[in-house]
């Protein structure tokens, strides 16, 4: 099916559409055989009764003429079983293609995860720029199953990757585009949660040795050993006293070495409760044969001499449950201690940690990327009119380059696309405009597409020829009661965080929203004039927007390294409206007090503007 979506040229909305509907169908099927088979099984529970009646009561039938209603009411009932987690699956199924179907229609905040985790109000961009919480940019991406997942895409959110890094994850992006069934698959796996996946933890399990020391095993055996020779003699007749004897040792003995063995009990089923749904994303991954570089390098990590991976872990699961069985089980815990098997299972865990445990980390890695890559390759699915962007090597000049640039988290149908450039000899490009004229989703709409592209992730435009960029941004900024900060102190603290970006060796995208609000127009103009200079002067390349008109006059003293640009509005009627387009030069007007009178306060019409 993969295969046909990308031949075909199948539209996502309508490759959601028909495998719904398909869905749909298999479970309307669904639902009324399992209607029948209820009715069966209560005709067999019935037939199996009345032979049971004839066979005790009556004495007209032999007892074994119950067995043949009776194994058709078995089968039926594992049928029925069978065909209720058809239904349960499908369901499943169901819902996840409602859920995209609906995420196409752009009803999909707050439905997905936030990454409010990942929130960092220190983080050069990720807050002015929306990256974590309710309508960011992470619940617009992320549909990973993991912890690791979304640890990962976080990660690549947060800080640009190499250039060789982003073009890998491109090719493989491209690869898993339409990869559906994978999706579909990864989406349908158990209901099973590791949101408190601790890797840390498991790690220091992994480094952790607690081990089975020969001579444990030694005794363990030899008593164990004893044990059943002094069952059998008694059983004989040779009397019980041989048997005590062991008993007595076999308590001292695990007296001694209880703790150790329910210390290595603990710690593995501590780390190993959460890597259920890891070992069912391993299994899927194994499974597949992939092409791009990133993903087949993926793939080699997974490859060992014994068991794959998935498989590792689920006999991880089984060791555990051999051991809990050993220890907790009252039908088992008896013939165990006198055998001495806790210990014996004890080491095989203890064996499985020293030999396979080194090894995970790698695994979650795998995970942690392929979700990631996965997330990504959604959503260039989602939007296949949506291009790679043109990256620039590092050798060649710094620029940023877009045709027709939206924002991505915008509707299609309210998206006001734009030509932008930026490059090393126009650094600087200063927004006028009236207020809510675009002047900060422009800025918002940049950074956004520059963070998709060091991800390796398609961007919202025809096309963009971009370098590798650092982004800082200044454009949200509160005082704090608790810091004694105001606000103004606020807003340089924050810009001094980009000015210091700016000395590091991969280029700055500054993004600067109303620049230095807070104080007066003196010292605005005379800091801002300062503060951009530095910028450009430290090859660094970006925007910065204001109110204040005065500030559009940098640009002269920049020559051809800057330029104006700026948003209009339209009031007719009392009403406001915007076309959110770029035109050329400063803006020549301001909608504050149109505005003001709009939402009835009493401000003069008559006022000289200067």
């Amino acid at each position: 099916m993969d295969i046909d979506l990308k031949n075909n040229n199948l539209q996502p909305k309508l490759a959601y559409k028909e495998r719904l509907e398909n869905y749909q169908l298999a479970l309307k099927k669904i639902e009324t055989d399992s209607d029948r088979l209820s009715w069966a099984r209560i005709a067999a529970f019935l037939l199996t009764l009345s032979v049971a009646w004839l066979c005790f009561r009556e004495n007209s039938l032999t007892p074994l003429w119950v067995i043949a209603p009776l194994a058709v009411f078995v089968v039926l009932m594992v049928w029925h079983a069978q065909l209720k987690k058809r239904q349960q699956r499908g369901q499943r199924a169901e819902q996840f293609y409602l859920k995209r179907l609906a995420h196409l229609a752009g009803q999909w905040s707050g439905q997905g995860n936030s990454g409010n985790r990942y929130s960092d109000p220190d983080h050069p961009y990720t807050s002015d720029l929306d990256i974590y919480g309710e309508a960011s940019l992470f619940e617009f991406l992320c549909d990973a199953r993991t912890r690791l997942g979304e640890d990962t895409l976080a990660s690549w959110l947060n800080a640009s990757a190499d250039m060789d890094t982003i073009k890998k994850r491109q090719e493989a992006i491209e690869e898993l585009r339409y990869h559906l069934d994978f999706r579909e698959e990864v989406a349908l796996l158990d209901r099973t949660s590791d949101d408190e996946l601790d890797q840390a933890g498991l790690r220091q399990w992994i480094e952790k040795a607690n081990p089975i020391s020969g001579g444990q095993r030694l005794i363990a055996t030899v008593l164990g050993g004893l044990a059943a020779l002094s069952i059998v003699l008694w059983a004989l007749g040779y009397g019980v006293t041989l048997l005590l004897v062991v008993i007595v040792l076999e308590i001292i003995f695990y007296m001694t070495n209880y703790h150790q063995i329910k210390r290595i009990a603990i710690d593995a089923e501590q780390a190993s409760s959460t890597l259920c749904i890891i070992s069912q994303m391993l299994a899927l991954i194994e499974q597949k044969k992939f092409k791009s570089s990133l993903l087949t390098q993926l793939s080699i990590t997974l490859e060992s001499k014994g068991k794959p991976p998935s498989e590792q872990i689920n006999q991880l699961q089984n060791l555990i449950g051999q051991l809990d069985q050993c220890t907790s089980n009252q039908m088992v815990i008896v013939p165990a201690f006198l055998l001495g098997l806790p210990i014996h299972a004890a080491h095989r865990l203890e064996q499985w940690r020293k030999q396979i445990g080194p090894e995970i980390p790698q695994w979650l890695e795998v995970v942690g990327q392929v979700e990631a890559l996965s997330s990504l390759a959604r959503y260039a699915f989602d939007n296949p009119e949506n291009p790679f962007p043109d990256l620039v090597p590092q050798s060649e000049a710094t620029c940023f380059d877009a045709s027709e640039l939206s924002h991505p988290l915008i509707l299609s149908q309210d998206r006001v696309a734009n030509d932008i450039r930026i490059d090393a000899k126009q650094s600087l490009i200063m927004v006028s405009g009236s207020n809510m004229s675009g002047k900060s989703t422009l800025l918002r709409t940049i950074g956004v597409n520059v963070v998709l592209s060091c991800c390796g992730a398609p961007v919202q435009a025809t096309s963009l020829k971009t370098s590798r960029f650092m982004i800082g941004s200044a454009m949200r900024a509160n005082d704090s009661l608790k810091q004694g900060a105001s606000f103004f102190y606020a807003v340089i603290s924050r810009i001094k965080c980009v000015v210091d970006l700016a000395r590091q060796p991969i280029p700055l995208l500054f993004l600067l929203d109303e620049i230095l609000q807070g104080t007066n127009s003196h010292d605005r103009l005379i800091g801002a004039k300062a503060i951009i200079n530095q910028l450009v002067n430290s090859n660094a390349l970006g925007l910065v927007t204001t109110h204040d008109l005065a500030l559009t006059e940098i640009v002269d003293s920049l020559g051809e390294r800057a330029i104006n640009i700026h948003f209009q509005d339209h009031i007719e009627n009392n009403q406001i409206s915007f076309d959110y387009k770029i035109r050329q030069g400063v803006i020549q007007k301001s909608n504050g007090l149109d505005l003001m009178r709009i939402i009835g306060l009493d401000v003069p019409t008559d006022v000289t503007k200067n």
